[in-house]
């Protein structure tokens, strides 16, 4: 690394920020997708490390969206950065045709499709070394987009607010948070850090693509406003910070003034006696639900119900893709029901009043198109729908006389994380040991009608679908050939995992 580093700007604030972030041996993966961003980056937190004594690892994801060469050439640079500057390596290959079945599950573009599994495979990395921080190369330049890109989109005071400098992990990843200490750094600081280091990037072809409204934003706007509006990135980023001081303070006075408990709300689940506001301070454990005084919630303005409400998504759905504001607005607006029931439902959460309370929950549509899917990193259990309760759990009980009618007990090697739970899909297939089988003929074979169909879960890793259930509508599960057979007492698992589905 080049003595002259030490003097550059970057170092100092990507310190700092570390500093006030981390504690001594945190354990941080560095997303390092080769380009001039996540290259200063990865170049910044090494030196950082080295005098603040966290621990630091990088991860790569292959999205295969492009020339295979191009790929190679991506990962033989970073492998080369990393090897130079002493950092473990964790490299990420989801299986081909991963983002176009996201696209197509979410009904979004490739990018936000790549953005997604991008995200899940570094929860991914991040769950391999056990780290709970994952950091990203986002600079001054993609807050100023994302900034003016809400603001067209007529985002509100959360939106406006900007990208934050450290939250929630995307994609539901437990307790990882990322991190962005470049995000108030200009690109320009960051080549020239780069020329210092003597650090070598690629450009990505496709960020020059004007098929992408981004990029169009990056290369045409934000020029064209240096040109008129001269200054006005200094403006714009302190807008940023009032919105973010009016979005906390929406936030705080929304937990003073209707705060959430935690409740039962699915059936055949225990749930802790209801906790007071201060308990209700971050995500959710699995399968907990939340409530609170009805009459409260619709006294206050449409500004705090929305709060209220977002909190509760947050809570229930850690992870999930921002609200769209016309979705909280009939209940935000609204007078409060004449009769108890369903006041909310969607984008994976249901909100309903009985007796006096208003109930939020996470939500499943059980309709095959939309179905539902659950990211699995470690333990967790999850409900389906209002029918049952779906759980993976580590288990060092010794395997009962036989067995569990309800589940299965397998070796946690078998499983190729990241793993999902999800619903049916068209096309879905199982290439089992007596050949490929597609989902819905096992389902005619068993009877099942069209809501039962929608609720079956299915188990699937970077590997293809692992497990599909049919205990709870008295069938055998359906094992992927790979995967071993279930436990028995005579060879129980080196690793146990406990899978079961009650309800139904």
């Amino acid at each position: 690394m080049s003595s002259t580093s030490g003097r550059n700007p970057l170092n100092a604030r990507v310190r700092s920020f570390c500093r006030a972030h981390l504690a001594r041996e945190a354990m941080v993966v560095a997303a390092v997708s080769g380009g001039a961003d996540s290259v200063a980056l990865l170049y910044a937190l090494r030196a950082a490390s080295a005098e603040l004594g966290f621990e630091l690892r990088a991860a790569h994801v292959n999205h295969r969206l492009r020339a295979a060469a191009t790929h190679r050439y991506e990962a033989r640079l970073v492998r080369s950065t990393c090897a130079e500057l002493g950092v473990p390596l964790l490299l990420r290959e989801p299986l081909p045709g991963t983002v176009d079945r996201e696209a197509e599950r979410a009904r979004c573009g490739p990018e936000a499709a790549a953005r997604a599994v991008r995200y899940r495979e570094l929860a991914a990395a991040a769950a391999e070394c056990g780290a709970r921080f994952v950091a990203t190369g986002h600079q001054l330049d993609d807050q100023l987009e994302t900034l003016l890109l809400r603001f067209l989109r007529g985002s509100g005071p959360a939106g406006l607010a900007g990208i934050p400098e450290r939250g929630p992990l995307p994609m539901g990843a437990g307790s990882v948070e990322v991190l962005r200490p470049l995000l108030w750094i200009d690109r320009k600081l960051i080549i020239e850090y780069l020329q210092s280091v003597g650090g070598e990037y690629v450009e990505d072809e496709s960020n020059r693509s004007p098929s992408y409204t981004r990029n169009r934003v990056r290369h045409e706007l934000l020029p064209l406003l240096d040109e008129l509006v001269p200054g006005y990135r200094a403006s714009v980023t302190a807008a940023a910070a009032r919105h973010r001081q009016l979005a906390q303070f929406l936030r705080a006075e929304a937990c003073v003034r209707c705060p959430w408990e935690l409740t039962s709300v699915h059936p055949g689940v225990t749930y802790p006696e209801a906790a007071g506001p201060a308990a209700v301070t971050a995500r959710l454990p699995d399968g907990q639900g939340l409530s609170c005084d009805s009459e409260r919630f619709f006294a206050l303005p449409p500004p705090l119900r929305r709060e209220v409400l977002c909190i509760a998504y947050d809570l229930v759905v850690p992870g999930g893709a921002p609200l769209p504001f016309r979705f909280l607005e009939r209940v935000a607006k609204g007078l409060p029901p004449l009769r108890d029931g369903v006041v909310l439902q969607g984008c994976g959460v249901r909100v309903w009043r009985r007796r006096g309370r208003l109930f939020c929950a996470r939500d499943v549509v059980l309709t095959a198109k939309k179905g539902y899917v659950f990211v699995v990193l470690k333990d967790i259990t999850v409900p389906i729908g209002a029918v049952g309760t779906f759980s993976i759990t580590t288990t060092e009980a010794a395997w009962e006389e036989g067995g569990d009618n309800r589940g299965l007990l397998l070796d946690r090697s078998s499983l190729h994380e990241p793993v999902l739970v999800r619903s049916r899909r068209p096309g879905d297939t199982v290439v089992t040991r007596s050949g490929t089988k597609k989902i819905k003929n096992i389902f005619s074979e068993w009877g099942l009608n069209e809501e039962q169909r929608a609720v079956v879960p299915i188990v699937e890793d970077r590997e293809g679908i692992l497990v599909i259930f049919g205990q709870p509508f008295g069938h055998p599960a359906v094992l992927a050939a790979r995967v071993a057979a279930p436990a028995t007492p005579e060879a129980p698992p080196a690793k146990p995992v406990r899978i079961t589905f009650d309800g139904v």
